[in-house]
């Protein structure tokens, strides 16, 4: 079969997890599934970061505009998936053309524009309640990242079709840099690592507030935060300035793969404060290098820790605390906690997920 996957939804850099799980998905594809021709859909932004070895195909489309982005994917798109003689369109971001020639299959992360409508604005709520919602009805079949989201799809969208779990594989991590480079970009040593975005969600503030106990008991440990900004992003600032924790917290924003995975190497212990994840990509990345979690236990963070490390209510600060101390003065809990963060890496494999889309390909 001649499969077409739909990426105009991503813009490179700024679509946070979403990203990484394509990525890492586009090239397990290509490398267990031998029998079926991919043809990749670019738009103008994302293009030329697929390598050459790649089938493919610009859309002649700036996905930075989601409105017009998501107006192109219906009218545009499918004129394209007809003279390119596609069997089946996959599309990775939550939405996907109503009608088409072909077979459709849409990945719908979660349904964080349900659960925290106040991460969005008016008008883009709507957009997305609309075309979130029509794409999974129009859709011959649904794949999502974790049962917690399948749980959820098939709830809040009323959806009787078959909804496939495909849990991502170890992600595609690049060399960390130098120590000494963190510090030439601030960081400051011994940190906690926190990778998140500025979202209300993502309870950026707790994990400040958290910090905060953690250095207001006479801890002499710093944390740096990585991740998108957004909307909680002044309200991070102004806690920062106002708990005077200017010397203790780095804000990194985006940070390259580089960067990143030294990010990871380097840090004390991982700490995750979301209240709500569709799976929860930087446990991977944390399992990947061995980093002691102590995390959220909010809708998907539970299943996809699982034993890997220490899951907590988001809403009980006093137990993070209690933990991250802990941490730092027990030697052998962290070190029991870094072997749980290793020996959690084999329950995360691209080769099942790829067997997991073939068969669905079978049912549709």
């Amino acid at each position: 079969m001649k499969i077409g996957i739909n990426t105009l939804f991503l813009i490179p850099n700024k679509v946070g997890g979403s990203e990484t799980y394509s990525r890492g998905l586009i090239k397990a594809l290509y490398e267990y599934d031998k029998k079926n021709e991919y043809v990749i859909f670019c738009n103008k932004e994302n293009y030329n970061t697929f390598d050459n070895k790649y089938n493919r195909i610009l859309v002649p489309i700036n996905a930075t505009n989601r409105f017009v982005r998501i107006v192109a994917e219906q009218l545009i798109f499918p004129i394209y998936l007809y003279l390119n003689k596609i069997d089946v369109v996959y599309s990775l971001g939550y939405t996907s053309p109503f009608f088409t020639t072909c077979k459709a299959i849409v990945n719908i992360f979660d349904l964080n524009w349900y659960y925290h409508p106040e991460d969005f604005g008016f008008f883009q709520k709507l957009i997305l309640k609309f075309f979130v919602t029509h794409s999974a009805n129009f859709a011959d079949a649904i794949t999502t990242s974790s049962f917690s989201s399948k749980k959820s799809i098939k709830e809040k969208l009323n959806i009787k079709k078959p909804v496939e779990v495909m849990y991502m594989g170890m992600p595609l991590m690049n060399k960390p840099i130098s120590k000494n480079s963190l510090l030439k970009l601030g960081v400051r040593m011994p940190y906690i690592f926190s990778l998140t975005a500025a979202y209300p969600h993502k309870n950026v503030l707790g994990l400040l507030n958290i910090f905060k106990s953690i250095i207001d008991r006479g801890h002499k440990i710093n944390l740096v935060i990585a991740g998108l900004g957004w909307r909680s992003e002044n309200e991070m600032k102004q806690f920062i300035k106002k708990n005077k924790l200017n010397r203790n917290v780095k804000i990194l924003s985006y940070v390259d793969n580089g960067t990143l995975s030294a990010l990871y190497k380097y840090a004390k212990l991982f700490l995750f404060a979301s209240f709500y994840e569709g799976f929860g990509i930087p446990l991977l990345e944390c399992f990947h290098f061995g980093v002691p979690i102590i995390s959220s236990n909010a809708f998907s963070l539970k299943e996809v820790l699982g034993n890997g490390g220490v899951s907590i209510n988001p809403h009980d600060q006093k137990i993070f605390v209690r933990e991250i101390e802990k941490s730092l003065v027990d030697k052998e809990y962290l070190n029991a906690l870094k072997i749980k963060s290793t020996e959690r890496v084999k329950g995360f494999d691209w080769e099942k997920s790829v067997k997991i889309f073939i068969n669905l390909l079978g049912k549709i």
